[in-house]
Formats: C-alpha cells, sequence, structure tokens
C-alpha cells in the first residue's frame, strides 16, 4: 500500500463512522504526532555546530527569558567594554 492509498483508506473510514468519540481519539492521535515531529525538526545549530531541534531552540528562549527576569544580563555596551581586555 502507497501513501495515497493509506491516505483514501483512512479519509473513507473517517467519513463512514459517526462515532464522535472515535473521531476525537484519531484527531487527538494525528495531532499529537504531528506536534512530536515538529518538535524534533532542526531549526539551527548550537554554537558548537551541532543541529538544534525546535525542541531545544524553546528551551533555550524560556532559560533567556528567565535570566532577563532575573536581571542575569550585561548591557551590550559592558559587552564592549569587557570584550577590549580580550
Amino acid at each position: 500500500m502507497d501513501v495515497q492509498s493509506a491516505k483514501l483508506e483512512i479519509i473513507n473510514l473517517v467519513l463512514e463512522t459517526d462515532d464522535l468519540h472515535l473521531l476525537l481519539k484519531a484527531k487527538n492521535l494525528l495531532v499529537t504526532s504531528f506536534a512530536k515531529n515538529k518538535d524534533e525538526e532542526i531549526v539551527g545549530s548550537h554554537p558548537d555546530g551541532r543541529p538544534m531541534t525546535r525542541k531545544e531552540l524553546w528551551e533555550s528562549i524560556k532559560q533567556s527569558e528567565k535570566a532577563i527576569e532575573k536581571g542575569d544580563v550585561i548591557s551590550q555596551e559592558e559587552l564592549v567594554r569587557i570584550s577590549e581586555n580580550w
């Protein structure tokens, strides 16, 4: 069976049922599966060159936001001043 045939078979099964509970379970399964696949999608790279997934990027963003809230940051001017001594 190829992909198109599988899709058509699923569509026909969905159209034949009136079981809302079954339809919602199928929808939830598909949505969850798509979300997991998107989490593992490569969207960038770490500073050391390793690939970064969408999930890792969001985790990094959340950590950065927490650092900002704590005030654990420096200004660009301060960074320039510090880097002059490198």
